[in-house]
């Protein structure tokens, strides 16, 4: 079912009760004035005459709208006024059940399985959001609802603080001030409030806070000491010197980092990890503890060897990126009658055994027009070389972005060599591909525009 536009709620719903309400808006349970006991949420505008609150207010009805078309794990929205409005308002679904921090007070702890069952959860759902892309940037258990049903889902609600790569919207000088955790890059002046891996380390916190029942607050506390070291997590059913409980610490350690580059860098890295860490949960106990701490040893050398390459190369890809995304921008600003939208993070090319250091990418549309093209690119390590990869979607939507993730088409490789080779390398000398599928996106739109129905090619 479409969402309706339209003036007036109050000519289909009434005001059962508040709900709660922010620093953004005010949410109340309705009514239908039709059949009483349909119910759903009504979410208000605080401040309407601010322009930048009204901004915000319509990225987060579009975040909604996205991603309900792709996931049923957000809320769909039902309703909302015109732009325009004096007091703009949207009316969503309502889900019932307990919020994530009051299902958890209410037991003190969650179980290891438990809690992996929702991490797991939360991180498909931010997968899609991601793809989109869409951040969420304000995850805190007030903003997961666990639905009822015989099997618990979690519901990501409070789009408020999201952002799109559409949005207009400055950051630079907010902060955005959670108090379930509160990361560095969140704060005024930073410059990487549109990082997708901030959205990562508050799934780490958030399964830190159902193994611990704690609210993580910062990275580090006064003396040094990260959330899981300052209070030491004890996770039930688990010996605190077995292999597993150390290897969540570890998890943990990593997760925390307070530099955004030393924490996880995907959502497939930081699953790969749980798993990894599962394994040795659920091995035979035919297994002693010296043989599985002598595998997890081995993987862990292997792993670090590949971490220290890495690090050892990354401050120069980093250089080469920064470079490839201005040029990319100065061929972009040159496509007149399309606005442009860039943004850095995103999915990273599917190619097995690559290890994406840095993505973005640049949105194209037409204002007032649906049709949008998206060009994505992605620099990191494969094998033992450094490879960038682009890549392009095509789609059209009611919103002037794509909403099918699937449509991350057309990934082609397109230089590949040591990590010198390809940080000395002429950026002039790439003029052909940057040019070739900034032309071939905007053709696509152009095309669509005008009434065909051809899709965009790729190599």
């Amino acid at each position: 079912m479409l969402e309706k536009i339209i003036v007036d709620w109050e000519s289909e719903w009434k005001k059962v009760r508040k709900l709660g309400g922010g620093a953004q808006g005010t949410t109340y349970l309705l009514a239908s004035l039709h059949d009483p006991s349909q119910l759903s949420v009504l979410k208000t505008l605080n401040n309407a005459k601010s322009e930048q609150a009204r901004l915000r207010f319509q990225r987060e009805i579009l975040s909604l709208i996205e991603l309900s078309r792709l996931t049923t794990s957000v809320p769909k929205v039902i309703a909302h006024s015109v732009e325009t409005a004096d007091k703009p308002f949207f009316v969503m679904e309502f889900v019932l059940g307990n919020t994530l921090q009051d299902y958890v007070s209410e037991r003190g702890t969650l179980s290891l399985e438990e809690s992996l069952f929702f991490c797991r959860q939360l991180c498909e759902t931010l997968k899609t959001a991601h793809r989109v892309p869409i951040l969420h940037r304000d995850l805190k258990p007030d903003n997961i609802i666990i639905k009822d049903g015989d099997q618990p889902k979690l519901v990501l609600v409070d789009f408020g603080l999201a952002f799109i790569s559409t949005s207009p919207v400055t950051e630079t000088k907010d902060t955005f001030r959670n108090r379930f955790l509160l990361l560095p890059e969140m704060a005024s002046g930073g410059q990487d409030k549109r990082d997708y891996r901030s959205d990562l380390t508050s799934v780490v916190a958030l399964f830190y806070f159902c193994l611990s029942g704690r609210n993580p607050e910062q990275l580090m506390d006064a003396s040094g000491l990260k959330p899981h070291r300052s209070h030491p997590l004890r996770i039930a059913g688990l010996d605190q010197k077995s292999l597993q409980h150390v290897s969540w610490l570890t998890f943990f350690d990593k997760g925390f980092e307070y530099k955004v580059e030393d924490r996880f860098q995907s959502i497939d890295e930081m699953q790969h990890e749980i798993d990894t860490i599962g394994t040795y949960v659920h091995r035979s106990k035919a297994v002693t503890i010296e043989q599985a701490a002598g595998d997890a040893i081995s993987q862990l050398r292997a792993r670090n060897h590949r971490q220290f390459w890495i690090d050892e190369h990354k401050p120069k890809l980093e250089v080469f990126w920064r470079k490839l995304h201005q040029y990319f921008d100065s061929h972009s600003q040159k496509a007149i009658g399309f606005k442009i939208s860039s943004f850095t993070g995103g999915p990273a090319s599917p190619v097995a055994n690559f290890d994406s250091q840095f993505a973005g990418g640049f949105l194209f549309f037409v204002e007032n027009f649906n049709p949008t093209a998206c060009i994505r690119y992605s620099v990191g390590f494969l094998d033992r070389q450094v490879a960038v990869f682009v890549g392009m979607h095509s789609s059209a939507s009611n919103h002037g972005f794509y909403t099918d993730p699937k449509e991350v088409v057309h990934w082609r490789i397109v230089a590949k060599g040591s990590v010198d080779d390809l940080t000395s390398i002429e950026l002039s000398d790439l003029d052909d591909w940057i040019s070739d599928a900034i032309t071939e996106s905007l053709t696509w739109v152009a095309d669509t525009i005008n009434g065909s129905d051809s899709p965009m090619h790729g190599t």
